[in-house]
């Protein structure tokens, strides 16, 4: 009886089988270097710049929480400099965290840009509040412009997405 049983089971059509080989392909496609698994890097490293940029926002509004009597004189000397880079960082920072690789368009660069640029604006008011600080229109310049070279040069280099022949 048990030869009758396992006769049935063991030939090649048999439902058990074809059922087992999907199984087993289907596990050596999650083993694989699956694109599920490159998704979820990218998902990781894109949670990475969003706590990092996060941070950035931090350390920027700690700045321009210092009272003017705090800041040293060769920063207050090439203040635009600064204003430049580190919202250029910033920039790049939220344009990592917001936006996947090879998918960088013309219309998500310009959501980036306005969203940094806002976050420019109000640093800027609030800095208004610290002792000896006053808003400057060339600053909230020099922050949009350090982020729109930045979101500039990403768009000119961007990644290509990989196509299936590259594979």
């Amino acid at each position: 009886m048990i030869e009758a049983f396992w006769k049935s089971v063991a030939q090649p059509g048999n439902l058990y089988w074809r059922a087992f080989g999907q199984a087993i392909s289907a596990k050596k496609l999650i083993k694989s270097n699956s694109i599920s698994d490159k998704m979820m890097k990218h998902m990781r490293s894109r949670k990475v710049f969003a706590g990092v940029s996060i941070i950035w926002l931090g350390v920027l509004i700690a700045l321009s929480s210092q009272p003017n009597t705090l800041i040293p004189a060769f920063v207050s000397e090439n203040d635009l400099i600064w204003h430049f880079i580190l919202y250029g960082v910033f920039g790049y920072l939220v344009a990592r965290a917001f936006i996947p690789d090879g998918q960088m368009t013309y219309w998500k660069i310009v959501c980036v840009l306005i969203f940094v640029t806002c976050n420019a604006i109000l640093d800027e008011y609030y800095q208004s509040f610290s002792p000896g600080r006053v808003p400057s229109v060339s600053d909230a310049l020099a922050d949009f412009l350090g982020a729109f070279t930045v979101l500039t040069l990403m768009y000119i280099f961007k990644k290509q997405p990989a196509s299936v022949s590259d594979k």
